[in-house]
């Protein structure tokens, strides 16, 4: 299915490029990478419960069968929190994608700056998660990698000042 929006997008937005052929197509790692996060979100979304179980006993002492049993209160509060996580995900996913659709496609700096916001946001939050034992950092670092290269792939030296 990738190989297939990769060639659609590849035909339908790619833009005649002056120079390097790799910088033609650097913006479609970083759109790949928003899309992987958008999937990804979306099964915070909608599921009830935490994907990192290791990360709950490590953080709690609890697993989250315990957790629900014996507070579903608290399992709720958590369940809750998960999906607004979940849905704050996907903006950012949905954001990088357009982003670099548009702007970083099209060689705009500004595009080009803002999108390290992306990589910077992922690894916090990978940071965040093996801090407390969590298992789904190694996600936040491969999205993060692809961004990366995909951005010093699509670099456009500024042009000299007359």
């Amino acid at each position: 299915m990738i190989k297939y929006l990769a060639l659609f997008l590849s035909k339908r937005m790619a833009v005649p490029s002056k120079g390097k052929s790799y910088r033609k197509y650097g913006w479609l790692l970083v759109f790949i990478a928003g899309m992987i996060d958008v999937i990804t979100s979306l099964i915070l979304v909608v599921s009830p419960a935490p994907l990192d179980n290791p990360g709950v006993v490590s953080l709690t002492g609890l697993s989250w069968l315990t957790i629900q049993s014996q507070s579903p209160a608290a399992a709720k509060l958590t369940s809750y929190f998960i999906g607004a996580f979940g849905v704050q995900e996907t903006f950012l996913g949905l954001l990088i994608m357009g982003l670099s659709a548009t702007g970083l496609r099209k060689g705009d700096r500004w595009a080009w700056n803002l999108l390290w916001l992306g990589p910077i946001a992922f690894l916090a939050y990978a940071a965040s998660n093996l801090s407390i034992g969590g298992t789904t950092w190694a996600l936040a670092v491969v999205d993060a990698l692809i961004v990366i290269i995909g951005l010093l792939l699509s670099y456009r030296p500024s042009s000299p000042k007359a």
